[in-house]
């Protein structure tokens, strides 16, 4: 049902805003997917048409939807707030409606401004949607070889539909951004990334700094990391400080004492050989770390952490049984954007030689490695040398990271606000990937820094 729903919307609604397109870039209004009557918002939606290669006249058209939240209570010359969803690949509109009746969002998101969302290039309401399905796959990369040969044959499926992916990465997206400010009319704005999101907003501020008024940037990725060559280590330093917090608590210091010590054995278990699980199947390393990656952006698969590691040393594989990766990417657009964006900066080779002796790094090596012959298939160009350069600015931003981060760890985001003349870095204590949506006491600084960005935040309420 789900799957023909989005067909069904994709055929009356983004179809018809594309073919309408008389010059690109433009704006169709339409009426929104979602239901959104019973909310008190003003909600309005549309498709931003924007040409695939926008230096050439005969391209292809893509169509990026939009959702337009009106603030319940605007403040006066409040200008409103552009939000940059993570990934790459993943999507916006589709939570637009989770994100307004979660009763957490509701300090924050459209209260005092303006918010938009849309689906960047290849996201799933977007138009081509790049997803390839039956591909099992973390930042890690894509777990096993038949993910890799299903990523392949899917790049060969968009190129024989006329797709061409070189056209589906951050710089990209950062030139929409200027195509959607200018088709609703919006002069000054804020930029909100969250995750991958923002490093489309780094890209912006790198390009098109002019009307950016402020940024908020939440789990930071800088151009400047390495997604292959560096995440071993962020993925290894997160578990380590997941089983370091156990050692600080009385009781789960008390119930798993050697805690480091067995997760290093178990994790050299799967490196020497797949394990066994009840079901008959064969778990490869990769599937452990795949389930640490996913598990170290979600506080609450944090707190089982420690128990389900136990019982995995102990021969209890029913966790990675039981495990399913989050769906939230459109995998092809996933590869699309890193390939351009990141893997051709970064060498296959030293994947493996950043993850050194660390067993717990080690687990990732594989699936990451599997990167390079996917974007090797893909046949992408890698961007500009300008795109894997540190992004220095004077517009004010504030950076927010989580103390436990497998992908985009606290310390990416300090070194970045360390560049930033008017930057403001704030650690919240106790969270994970995804700070806003975690914390109240982030939602609150997020929410004075957007009405006034040029005053520091209020960081009292991080004791608690």
């Amino acid at each position: 049902m789900r799957v023909y729903l989005i067909v069904f919307y994709l055929t009356l609604i983004i179809w018809p805003a594309l073919t309408a397109a008389s010059s690109l870039p433009s704006f169709v209004d339409h009426p929104c997917a979602d239901d959104y009557s019973e909310l008190p918002q003003n909600i309005t939606c549309g498709t931003l048409v924007v040409a695939e290669n926008p230096n050439d006249k005969a391209s292809s058209p893509v169509g990026l939807p939009v959702v337009v939240v009106k603030a319940l209570q605007p403040v006066e010359d409040a200008a409103p707030v552009i939000f940059l969803h993570g990934g790459p690949g993943s999507h916006a509109v589709t939570n637009v409606r989770t994100m307004l009746t979660n009763a957490r969002n509701k300090p924050l998101i459209a209260r005092d401004q303006d918010w938009i969302f849309f689906d960047q290039r290849g996201g799933r309401r977007a138009t081509p949607n790049l997803n390839c399905p039956d591909v099992e796959m973390t930042d890690a990369g894509p777990v096993a070889e038949q993910d890799v040969q299903a990523l392949i044959a899917c790049g060969h499926r968009f190129k024989a539909a006329g797709i061409d992916l070189n056209h589906y990465n951050a710089l990209q997206s950062a030139a929409d951004i200027q195509s959607l400010r200018k088709a609703l009319g919006i002069g000054e704005y804020h930029l909100f990334g969250y995750s991958n999101g923002t490093r489309v907003a780094l890209t912006t501020m790198d390009h098109y700094p002019d009307e950016l008024v402020s940024v908020v940037v939440d789990s930071v990725w800088p151009r400047e990391a390495t997604w292959t060559e560096g995440t071993p280590t962020t993925l290894a330093n997160a578990v380590r400080g997941i089983i370091k917090h156990c050692q600080l608590n009385q009781d789960c210091q008390q119930r798993y004492p050697e805690l480091e010590a067995h997760v290093e054995a178990l994790a050299k278990r799967f490196l020497a050989a797949p394990q066994a699980g009840s079901d008959g199947r064969l778990y490869p390393a990769t599937a452990l770390g795949a389930f640490l990656m996913d598990s170290g952006y979600a506080k609450q698969a944090i707190s089982f952490l420690p128990q389900q590691l136990e019982q995995m040393y102990q021969g209890n594989y029913q966790v990675l049984e039981s495990f399913e990766l989050a769906d939230y990417r459109s995998t092809g657009a996933h590869i699309a954007y890193l390939c351009h964006d990141e893997i051709g900066f970064e060498s296959q080779a030293q994947v493996a030689r950043n993850a050194g002796d660390d067993p717990i790094a080690q687990l990732a090596v594989k699936s990451l490695e599997n990167y390079f012959d996917v974007c090797a298939a893909y046949g992408i160009k890698s961007g500009p040398a300008r795109e894997a350069l540190e992004v220095k600015s004077r517009i004010p931003t504030l950076f927010v990271s989580a103390e436990i981060d497998p992908g985009c760890p606290p310390e990416f985001a300090e070194a970045t606000a360390s560049h930033f003349e008017n930057g403001q870095f704030v650690m919240v204590p106790n969270t994970t990937h995804g700070v806003f949506l975690e914390s109240p006491c982030a939602r609150s600084m997020v929410r004075q820094f957007l009405l006034n960005p040029k005053q520091p935040v209020d960081r009292a309420c991080l004791a608690n």
